[in-house]
């Protein structure tokens, strides 16, 4: 408990094994944690050697030193979470989307593989009707209903597929959900980012949403599970991505001789932290 508010406490367990071709490899590793965005942070263990950097919205540890010709390196922590839920009523006002500034819009329009915003399929999309309503809420409702249309597979995916695979195929989970989403409200000119993390209910799950900029503030809109402007306690936030959204959540990397290596991942035990209260 913190503060009276219940949370979430994580053990992950992963462990890296490497050969280097000398004793001279000087290795660079970095991987994101939770960090104090949306939820507060109670750091209890992190690994012997790593620090942590704060970057944007986001928290990674990082590991920067010389590597013996053979070892096993511990990437584990332990931390509490504490989610701040809120929930915005949806009969308020979001403003409409000439009332956002236009450097912000110019700032959020920028396009990827996964937000392909200058495709032709987007282009058709934004000649629909409904994709003219200048209200942001009614905007959002109208995208969701067509995200379910044009997604009629909801399905796990073994990889991410972006937005354009998601048209073409009509399938996806909540990356392709999330993609269309974010491609669609950028090409209307409405500030949007990604959010990764793990969603919570009988089991933990790796989940994707997004937030849109609305009212002087961002906005939590989950596509994939149909939640608006609702933020429970069963979200945990592991990385922010406004501008690039393939960040890996571990990057590695090396110099001053040939590196293998493997990573032992097992998924994080999640349990409560606070007893005998339900979300």
């Amino acid at each position: 408990m913190h503060n009276g508010i219940c949370g979430w406490r994580i053990k992950s367990e992963r462990k890296l094994r490497y050969w280097a071709s000398t004793g001279n490899v000087r290795l660079n590793l970095k991987f994101f944690i939770p960090p104090p965005y949306r939820q507060i942070v109670n750091l209890k263990r992190i690994p012997e050697g790593f620090k942590i950097v704060e970057k944007g919205f986001n928290n990674l540890l990082v590991h920067r030193g010389k590597l013996s010709k053979r070892g096993v390196m511990d990437l584990s922590y332990e931390m509490e979470v504490y989610p701040l839920s809120y929930f915005i009523d949806p009969r308020m006002n979001w403003g409409k989307v000439d009332e956002i500034p236009e450097e912000l819009k110019r700032k959020y329009r920028e396009a990827n593989i996964y937000w392909p915003l200058k495709n032709e399929k987007i282009e058709e999309i934004a000649g629909e009707e409904w994709f003219r309503e200048e209200r942001i809420k009614i905007w959002v409702d109208n995208a969701i209903r067509f995200l379910w249309k044009a997604i009629k597979n909801a399905e796990p995916q073994v990889e991410r597929l972006g937005a354009l695979h998601a048209l073409e195929s009509s399938k996806g989970d909540c990356d392709e959900f999330t993609d269309l989403f974010i491609t669609m409200a950028r090409a209307r000119g409405i500030p949007t980012r990604r959010i990764t993390g793990m969603l919570i209910h009988n089991e933990v799950e790796m989940h994707a949403w997004s937030e849109i900029y609305a009212r002087g503030e961002w906005i939590v809109v989950d596509t994939a599970m149909r939640k608006v402007g609702n933020y429970s306690p069963n979200y945990i936030v592991l990385k922010v991505e406004e501008f690039n959204p393939s960040l890996p959540d571990l990057q590695l990397s090396w110099k001053g001789g040939n590196l293998r290596y493997e990573i032992e991942n097992e998924v994080p035990r999640v349990e409560k932290a606070c007893e005998g209260k339900n979300f």
